[in-house]
């Protein structure tokens, strides 16, 4: 028979008490003593309950003796009387007229409230005397419940639209997240479900929905921190110049699970790889081709400079010209293509005209220097120009050796004075590689 009404504190707020109600003597809360309310109380402790009267106080003092249940009394202060003592004994309920609560945010407060009005409304119903008396609280409360079933919530006494007070509460929720989001050292981790901040914003979207499209962003925004993190470590992986190609091609398959279109870096990298290896593969078939064409169409002959047929020049340039725009696309590094064969090729084309000219002027030096270069990576196309560009290069040193011989000879004699033979072998040195100088020794041994 006996209740007790009372307001609950829950997750953000702290509700107001505003009703409180004893059940004989076992519910003793001084507390509450200076606000008025009313007491059923019985003739004596055994009547029975249709006996009961009310008093209406202005405020009372709990004198029960708390070790002893039904001991000591109840003091009031009412509008004719400073003090009306009253055995606990005899007190069937107390009643301390509620006082709409300063907040009120959750639904678990709106149900405190119901209750309350329930009961008064029971109780009005057993004990008809003290409806007139309690309908002022019932309507109080009740005003506070629509209000809040009209989509509304009671901050500090202030009532506001519910959406508007969630939406502020998560936004402070995020500006304390938010630099600890910044703050990580790793956003992989960070552990976003086990923060404060984030937690308190999903209690926030278990009473209000509007809050959870916030709570979701969150979440992507945290997944969007972990991807761009992934993508850097896969780019810095691919930009690895020794990185090979099946590791590439894994790195790449990952890369493009994580959304790269989200950055401007891991985006062009994506379409790169694509035109890249789209284009690799006939590249490779294109210069392979002219690589096989020059081996089979190189003309050789002893002493000579070798003679590639117009046909594989064409092949060759065309081959430089669909090089170039490839690298121009800036391959990742791992898509490779025989382009130094490529360059061989190209060289061998562009620079094999001029040791030809310089052979025929015999400037075998110059023409060596040319040469060089091109022997050292003349394997690359194949034996059979190897072979022809290193024979090509033992001619040429074989003339430049006996160039040399013939010139040192021949400032050996001129030291010696023995001037005509000096003569001789210079004139023979000239007739190898007519340099300059030696026609001026010659000039100048013929006016001693």
């Amino acid at each position: 028979m006996s209740h007790l009404f009372r307001v609950s504190s829950t997750l953000l707020v702290a509700a107001a008490s505003s009703l409180i109600v004893f059940s004989g003597v076992q519910n003793a809360l001084a507390a509450d003593g200076d606000r008025p309310g009313i007491a059923l109380v019985k003739p004596q402790a055994w009547s029975p309950d249709d006996q009961v009267t009310v008093i209406e106080f202005l405020s009372y003092v709990d004198r029960t003796v708390k070790t002893s249940p039904g001991a000591g009394y109840f003091e009031f202060r009412t509008a004719k009387s400073p003090g009306i003592q009253v055995t606990a004994a005899r007190v069937v309920k107390l009643i301390v007229f509620p006082v709409p609560p300063q907040t009120l945010v959750l639904d678990v407060q709106r149900a405190e409230l119901q209750k309350q009005i329930d009961e008064f409304r029971a109780l009005a119903t057993r004990v008809p005397t003290v409806k007139k008396i309690l309908d002022p609280s019932l309507v109080a409360l009740a005003a506070e419940v629509a209000k809040y079933d009209a989509g509304n919530v009671k901050e500090e006494g202030v009532w506001i639209p519910r959406t508007a007070y969630y939406k502020k509460k998560a936004a402070a929720l995020i500006e304390l997240l938010r630099p600890e989001l910044l703050a990580a050292p790793s956003a992989r981790g960070f552990d976003l479900e086990q923060n404060q901040y984030f937690l308190g914003l999903e209690d926030l979207a278990v009473s209000e929905p509007s809050v959870k499209p916030l709570v979701e962003g969150i979440r992507a925004q945290q997944a969007a921190a972990v991807r761009k993190e992934e993508r850097a470590k896969i780019l810095a992986k691919l930009s690895q110049p020794t990185l090979s190609f099946s590791d590439a091609e894994v790195l790449v398959a990952k890369l493009k699970t994580l959304q790269p279109s989200e950055d401007n870096g891991s985006s062009k990298f994506v379409y790169n790889w694509d035109i890249a290896v789209a284009s690799a593969g006939s590249l490779t078939e294109e210069i392979e081709a002219a690589q096989a064409a020059f081996e089979s169409g190189i003309v050789t002959e002893e002493g000579k400079v070798p003679v590639l047929t117009e046909s594989v020049v064409e092949a060759v340039r065309k081959v430089s010209a669909s090089v170039q725009q490839f690298r121009a696309g800036s391959p990742p590094p791992a898509v490779k293509v025989p382009s130094d064969v490529a360059d061989v090729m190209v060289a061998c084309v562009e620079r094999l005209p001029s040791v030809a000219k310089q052979m025929a002027g015999k400037q075998y030096i110059e023409a060596k220097l040319i040469l060089d270069p091109l022997v050292q990576k003349a394997s690359l196309i194949g034996s059979k120009s190897a072979a022809a560009l290193a024979a090509l290069q033992s001619t040429v040193s074989t003339q430049i050796d006996r160039f040399r011989v013939l010139r040192d000879e021949a400032k050996m004699l001129a030291d010696s004075d023995k001037i005509e033979d000096a003569i001789k072998k210079y004139q023979e040195a000239q007739a190898i590689i007519p340099e300059p100088d030696i026609a001026v020794q010659i000039e100048a041994l013929k006016k001693q």
